[in-house]
């Protein structure tokens, strides 16, 4: 059952993060041109939140393997929705240079989307830690 969940999360998690990030080209709003980055940011996130889900949501739904995966799956693509939510396209159709004005609200967005990539991994690890221990 354990190894099935990992599973579930490892496929999902690879599944979501090639979706947004090469599907929808979603990019890291600070680093656009980072696209290693990006994806790595999108599957740590999604990785995370799935397990944490995996452990703490009963199982409900269909059951394969011993493992019920729907709300594994439910996690992921609500963690995917919030994140694209979040961060807006900034696709950028020239390769003109940035204005000092661009390239200090690069570097806030950067600052927070550091924040809350550290934050979000801290709670994950702590939820996933607290399910194992009790």
């Amino acid at each position: 059952m354990f190894l099935a969940e990992i599973l579930f999360v490892l496929v999902f998690a690879l599944v979501l993060t090639a979706i947004l990030g090469w599907g929808l080209r979603w990019r890291h709003p600070a680093r656009t041109d980072a696209v290693w980055a990006s994806i790595i940011f999108l599957f740590v996130v999604l990785l995370l939140s799935m397990w944490a889900a995996a452990l703490w949501i009963p199982d409900q739904g269909p059951v394969l393997w011993g493992a019920s995966w729907v709300g594994i799956l439910a996690v992921g693509i609500l963690v995917a929705l919030v994140i694209l939510a979040v961060s807006a396209p900034t696709w950028r159709w020239r390769r003109t240079p940035r204005t000092p004005v661009e390239e200090q609200r690069a570097a806030e967005t950067e600052a927070v989307f550091g924040c809350f990539f550290w934050v979000l991994l801290v709670v994950f690890v702590v939820g996933i830690l607290l399910s194992i221990v009790f």
